[in-house]
């Protein structure tokens, strides 16, 4: 099916298996991007983050350049952020037009939370008809194991 990923990455790790997703797929990829700049680098940027995501801060993001409507197959990437769906992607996803699609989920986390994140991003989204859901750790730690993860998820996501 035509299928666009939208993926927000400040570390790579989200970037890098929205790219495997996309090259397994044929698909097109757009960089969920904040209007402005925020820091997230350092200890103290990390936690003031994270918070502002577990209290549902909402913030102005880039306007979708790709329509999801011209899309059969959307997939959401992104990483738990305070236990949360990281507060620009839940901007993002606040006025992502409601579509018929379907739809896969792909988180990246280094601890705990992905399963509540999960369950934000499906409150987020609904109306979608739900492929599959996947949670992985660190994939840039190693990228050719983290591929093969992928795979098997989207060989059984897509049967």
């Amino acid at each position: 099916p035509k299928s666009i990923l939208y993926y927000y990455s400040t570390t790579g790790n989200c970037r890098l298996v929205a790219e495997i997703i996309a090259k397994v797929l044929h698909g097109d990829l757009e960089e969920i991007k904040e209007a402005g700049f925020i820091d997230v680098k350092g200890g103290v940027n990390h936690l003031r983050h994270g918070r502002r995501s577990l209290f549902g801060k909402l913030i102005i993001t880039q306007p979708i350049i790709n329509n999801p409507d011209k899309y059969e197959l959307i997939c959401i990437v992104c990483p738990v952020w305070g236990f949360s769906v990281p507060y620009p992607v839940r901007s993002f996803l606040i006025n992502f037009p409601k579509s018929k699609s379907k739809l896969l989920l792909a988180i990246t986390h280094e601890g705990s939370g992905f399963k509540r994140t999960l369950r934000q991003l499906k409150k987020l989204l609904p109306g979608y008809d739900l492929l599959g859901e996947f949670a992985i750790t660190a994939p840039l730690a190693n990228p050719a194991d983290s591929e093969k993860l992928i795979y098997d998820f989207l060989a059984k996501s897509l049967r």
